[in-house]
């Protein structure tokens, strides 16, 4: 999984990782990552965009 979650980091265009995360926490066990971010510095369609891009379908919670 370690590996998995690095491949996904990797595969982010530069652009979208430009505002610095609030917060990461990654639950091995239930194979999820949470990112904690600015809305003002970030833009969430980028975001899961780019993930699901990579292979990893992600949502955004409010």
């Amino acid at each position: 999984m370690r590996k998995l979650l690095m491949i996904m980091l990797t595969a982010i265009p530069f652009a979208v990782l430009a505002a610095t995360p609030k917060t990461v926490k990654v639950d091995f066990d239930k194979k999820t990552a949470t990112v904690t971010y600015d809305a003002d510095q970030s833009q969430p369609e980028a975001l899961t965009g780019a993930t699901t891009n990579a292979g990893y379908p992600s949502t955004v919670h409010k």
